[in-house]
């Protein structure tokens, strides 16, 4: 596993995927957050 964690983080391809994929996912928890928040007030 760890082996695989490093060459992920040495691909650059993967650098940018997993950066894009971390940018959407805080994107999709805070839209949730703010939905969920506007619900419930």
């Amino acid at each position: 596993m760890h082996a695989l964690a490093k060459w992920i983080e040495s691909d650059p391809v993967f650098n940018k995927l997993g950066t894009l994929i971390i940018a959407i996912g805080i994107l999709a928890l805070a839209s949730l957050t703010l939905y969920t928040c506007g619900i419930l007030i």
